[in-house]
């Protein structure tokens, strides 16, 4: 799945926000549409709408793990405690990499200001550190797809 990884990676340089980058990246191998995984995340580039909490490509890969594992019905405790099992993992391991899952940490800067976003542009952080957020959360994404089964009846619906 290095080709995801470098598909996230292209998509992000390419204009999508990071959430966007990632959920598209995977949608072929979650069963979802590229044009739905583009709407769906749209709101949740920078750190969830430009808030800068928890950084995009995280809730990018959370709506990957939901649309493949998570829950379809009130009862299903199981998907459900998978789905949230397979979110702490990811979070894990992203946070022992990076420190924080927090946008604002991670770029140690206000995107929302003039003074952010110039700081931001002069230091190519999007490019130096964002890539490398979206790399981990893919790698950590495709080892969850490549290892944890998933039964018919959640695939089809």
């Amino acid at each position: 799945m290095e080709t995801t990884t470098a598909k996230a990676i292209e998509l992000f340089r390419s204009g999508n926000n990071c959430a966007q980058s990632v959920l598209k990246a995977f949608a072929p191998l979650i069963n979802f549409s590229e044009y739905d995984a583009l709407r769906t995340a749209s709101a949740f580039g920078g750190g969830m709408g430009r808030l800068q909490l928890t950084c995009g490509v995280l809730t990018g890969a959370y709506m990957a793990i939901g649309i493949r594992f998570g829950k379809t019905t009130p009862e299903d405790t199981e998907s459900n405690d998978l789905t949230i099992s397979l979110v702490k993992k990811l979070t894990k391991e992203f946070k022992q990499k990076h420190g924080c899952t927090g946008c604002r940490e991670l770029l140690e800067a206000d995107m929302n200001t003039e003074e952010g976003r110039r700081f931001i542009e002069i230091n190519d952080l999007k490019f130096q550190r964002c890539e490398r957020y979206v790399e981990t959360a893919c790698n950590v994404l495709s080892e969850i797809l490549q290892t944890t089964p998933i039964e018919d009846k959640k695939r089809n619906g």
